[in-house]
């Protein structure tokens, strides 16, 4: 029944065998990887659900590598200092100063204490999410992540823009001190 639920609407997945088919409809798949699978199967290419599994586990470590270089980051800048560690971005990592920030917000938001769901976020995301205005988009994300549910950055983009918009208009509604 939840394999037929996950790919109802996907007519083309003939060369995907039972045992693939099985894997993709578990909750735990990010939905990228499973339509990506079934686009290329609609096309005639094969997997065998061995190639299936190297293909979710390099998404989940792309993420959590993301993670551990925010950890290498946060120690760096402990031990050295924000100058020392501007520095060891740009000349020995090749980053700028802006992804070195954020490498920094990503340790405080994801890497203090390891995050369930974090597996299934992309990296692209995980930058969009490390703002420290965005809490509740993040916890959010965050939370749907953790069931298997996976964002594209546009998606995400539109969910902080609209929250963004959403304080801006609330914080219009606070009347200013000097008013009476």
């Amino acid at each position: 029944m939840q394999i037929y639920e996950k790919f109802a609407n996907c007519p083309l997945v003939g060369n995907l065998n039972q045992k693939v088919l099985s894997y993709l409809a578990q909750d735990n798949i990010p939905s990228e990887i499973r339509d990506e699978i079934v686009e290329q199967s609609s096309q005639g290419v094969t997997f065998t659900e061995k190639q299936v599994r190297e293909m979710v586990a390099e998404h989940k470590r792309t993420a959590n590598e993301y993670v551990s270089l925010s950890r290498i980051c946060h120690e760096y800048h402990e031990e050295f200092g924000y100058q020392e560690y501007e520095r060891w971005v740009k000349d020995d990592l090749g980053l700028g100063r802006q992804r070195g920030s954020q490498l920094l917000n990503i340790y405080e938001r994801f890497g203090v204490t390891p995050v369930a769901g974090v597996d299934n976020i992309k990296t692209e995301v995980i930058c969009l999410l490390s703002s420290p205005s965005v809490p509740e988009v993040r916890e959010s994300i965050v939370e749907q992540s953790g069931q298997g549910i996976t964002f594209t950055e546009k998606q995400v983009k539109d969910m902080v823009a609209e929250h963004k918009q959403r304080i801006a208009e609330l914080e219009k509604q606070i009347p200013s001190e000097g008013a009476s």
